[in-house]
């Protein structure tokens, strides 16, 4: 071989090593990995439903009656944040808190580099959630105790793709019971 291929043989293997340390630099431990990012601001919405659910327990056996605002609960949560929209929605024997995602959408993994190096940019929606808190006849109560009468019920649904959470939406309930809708898991 001749000086001149060789030098234009570093080059290409200098260039590959160097593309090569690129790659794996974008896919290093440290960098945030997208799953578990929206994972985590999942946590928030989850949260804040379970704390609406709790608070608006206390405030049926305090009030005899169901919350229509966060502000009512007596919790301190925005209507709004980065990621979530909050509200209620309150009947005589239930309420229904929504945490709607205002990021629901899953993107899909950008292309590799030339088909070979992989890169950064897959993301994941983050699901919404949905709180129901019900009142059903306690068939154990003591009948000296009017309010030992009643139980607060609750559980927390989370959506799974493609299934979007709107605001407003009353799932029903089945026996007085009520169970997450199509779309959604319960979480307890």
């Amino acid at each position: 071989m001749s000086k001149k291929n060789d030098l234009k043989w570093g080059k290409g293997l200098g260039l590959l090593i160097l593309l090569a340390f690129i790659g794996i630099s974008l896919n290093t431990p440290g960098s945030p990995d997208p799953f578990h990012v929206n994972r985590a601001k999942s946590v928030e919405s989850r949260n804040n439903l379970g704390a609406m659910n709790r608070g608006q327990q206390a405030y049926f056996l305090e009030h005899n009656n169901f919350g229509e605002s966060v502000n009512d609960l007596g919790i301190s949560i925005r209507p709004e944040t980065q990621n979530y929209r909050y509200s209620i929605k309150g009947l005589d024997n239930a309420a229904f808190h929504y945490g709607i995602s205002l990021h629901p959408e899953v993107f899909q993994p950008k292309p590799k580099i030339w088909g070979i190096l992989p890169r950064r940019g897959k993301e994941y929606g983050i699901p919404s959630y949905l709180g129901i808190v019900w009142v059903k006849h306690n068939q154990n109560a003591d009948s000296d105790k009017p309010q030992s009468q009643w139980l607060t019920v609750s559980i927390l649904c989370q959506s799974t793709y493609p299934y979007l959470l709107k605001e407003g939406f009353q799932p029903r309930s089945h026996n007085g019971d009520f169970q997450c809708p199509d779309g959604m898991v319960q979480l307890n």
